[in-house]
């Protein structure tokens, strides 16, 4: 049974602004460049998996689960007893605006807007940064 259980998506309306505003642009260059079926399918593909994109996080009493959808096919597992540190930081100590995923060697970020994020270190070295809107259960849920 989860302790926690959060669904992010991207709701911030200048993002999604900003994205449809991208998208035209994108197809009135194709237009005058003549390809207007190409750009208007690419756009239409952009536009589709930006709106269906969210993020799951459930945390359960031995491992967190996390899905990107639609880009995991299946939920990523990290197990408890493989954390060696969990902390809190704030979006602007990252310097970061808006929404934000990134998959480095050492380590994956989520960010899809909230006022935390959760910074986990595991004992291989690697760190998962998971934004979240509901910092006080997130965290009293891993403790």
């Amino acid at each position: 049974m989860p302790k926690f259980e959060e669904t992010q998506r991207i709701c911030s309306n200048f993002i999604i602004i900003l994205f449809i505003l991208f998208v035209v642009f994108l197809t009135l260059t194709i237009f005058l460049n003549e390809d207007f079926i190409v750009g208007t399918i690419m756009c239409l593909v952009f536009l589709i998996i930006f709106f269906i994109l969210k993020l799951n996080l459930t945390v359960y009493d031995d491992r967190i689960e996390y899905k990107l959808f639609p880009f995991h096919k299946s939920n990523r597992v990290i197990m408890l007893n493989s954390i060696v540190k969990i902390d809190t930081i704030r979006p602007s100590q990252l310097g970061i605006f808006g929404f934000k995923i990134k998959n480095t060697p050492s380590g994956t970020f989520y960010y899809f807007g909230g006022n935390t994020i959760m910074r986990i270190r595991t004992i291989d070295g690697k760190v998962l940064l998971i934004g979240t809107r509901k910092i006080e259960k997130m965290e009293h849920a891993l403790k």
